[in-house]
């Protein structure tokens, strides 16, 4: 369950500070919204709908904190495309993840950009990683058999050497307060596993399930999880369904266009020759199939295969859209509802309400879009169109839903009234 207790221990940050506080509606004789408007950043659900993450100003870092950035396959080949994903990261745009753990309290950043600790040094931080520049070295050096059995070194590293490209678009990782014998502990834990590290392993091993268990608090069991893995391998399936089902689509506009010109000859022959009514021979050729001469049963065992064609694509395509938008609504209520008295008032309700809005606009826009593709093909041919339509729009309205939300938000603190949260009590 989840009250807000009063015993549950803090997040790392509050986001309770507030600009006013107002009675708004009273919805029957138990409860009732009362509209909270706060300045402070808001944080967002990770992509396991449990994990609380929040972009953090780098001069908050302190040792032992798990963040995330934008995940870049391409990281230090292309400076503007390492800033561009960072932004997109910070704009709630890209959300797949790359993760590292701190090591230094991040004292100041310097007029070059660069964060340093108190006594001046650039700030550190350890995770599994690589570059293609460096992979490319490692695979000339040692093999490609012996590069894949190791291909990414637990290791450390600058924190400027993300921050460069843009200081937006890093986050932490909120949780419980951690103690200053925690985060000893945990850079403690690091630097062994930077002596003795288990080689990468993609599914298994990754800079995520590192990140996870490493910045567990002394006392706690930890998460050795890697939820990117199942999210990606569950997207990849879905991709694969949506081109299943677009390509037997494909039948429809064939089918449809040797029959429209078919029906259209039938028509003028019964219309002109036979000196039927005008549109009898219309009507008649809608009822028809001249492929093989004409006749109902044609026809029939058209509309038959058409409609098992319609079942397997919105099976294919459109039910995965749909269950997936119900999986996440539900999974990210229970867990929010279970951190309620972690997380503070401000904090559940705009995460639960933002669940709630990403599942209607989002999944209900997705899952429209998917199911008109066969109207779009029977209608106009385009199966191109089609496959990537059924493919990409959840991603796209997802990726849209997320800029805009940042865009409201960030306008709303700007400008001074704070963004509004409804807190729903019973009273």
């Amino acid at each position: 369950g989840g009250g807000g207790g009063g015993g549950a221990p803090a997040l790392v940050e509050s986001c309770e500070a507030t600009l006013h506080e107002e009675h708004w509606v009273r919805f029957d004789e138990s409860v009732a919204a009362t509209l909270t408007s706060t300045v402070e950043p808001l944080p967002m659900l990770y992509i396991d709908d449990y994990t609380v993450i929040k972009e953090v100003e780098l001069r908050k870092l302190r040792r032992g904190d798990h963040c995330v950035v934008g995940l870049n396959p391409m990281r230090k080949i292309f400076p503007w495309l390492d800033g561009l994903l960072m932004m997109l990261g910070s704009w709630e745009v890209l959300r797949a993840y790359h993760h590292f753990v701190v090591l230094d309290d991040v004292a100041d950043i310097t007029e070059d950009g660069v964060p340093v600790t108190a006594r001046g040094q650039p700030a550190m931080i350890c995770e599994y990683s690589n570059t293609p520049v460096q992979a490319l070295e490692e695979v000339l050096q040692r093999g490609i058999r012996n590069f894949f059995s190791d291909c990414a070194a637990f290791h450390e590293l600058e924190l400027y050497d993300y921050t460069k490209a843009s200081t937006r678009g890093v986050f932490r990782v909120m949780k419980q307060d951690l103690s200053d014998a925690d985060r000893d502990r945990i850079v403690a834990d690091c630097r062994k596993l930077m002596e003795d590290y288990v080689p990468y392993d993609l599914f298994f091993t990754n800079c995520e399930s590192a990140a996870f268990w490493l910045s567990r608090k002394t006392e706690e069991k930890g998460r050795y999880v890697s939820p990117q893995i199942p999210w990606a391998l569950w997207s990849v399936l879905r991709y694969v369904l949506c081109f299943v089902g677009t390509a037997c689509l494909a039948y429809l506009p064939q089918r449809n266009g040797i029959l429209g010109q078919q029906c259209e000859s039938l028509s003028r022959e019964q219309d002109g020759v036979f000196g039927a009514p005008a549109g009898f021979g219309e009507a008649a050729a809608n009822a028809t199939d001249g492929a093989s001469g004409g006749g109902l049963l044609d026809d029939s065992l058209y509309t038959y295969s058409s409609l098992w064609l319609h079942l397997i694509y919105h099976v294919f395509c459109t039910l995965p859209v749909a269950l997936q938008t119900e999986v996440h609504l539900i999974r990210s209520t229970v867990h929010l509802v279970e951190q309620r008295g972690v997380l503070g008032d401000v904090v559940y309700h705009h995460l639960l309400i933002k669940e709630v809005f990403r599942a209607i606009l989002v999944g209900g826009l997705a899952t429209a879009a998917v199911a008109l593709v066969p109207q779009m093909v029977h209608d106009t041919g385009l199966l191109r169109e089609a496959q990537v339509i059924s493919v990409t729009a959840y991603f796209v309205i997802s990726s849209i839903f997320g800029a805009l939300g940042q865009l409201i938000m960030r306008f709303m603190r700007h400008s001074g009234y704070g963004v509004p949260v409804p807190i729903f009590k019973r009273v």
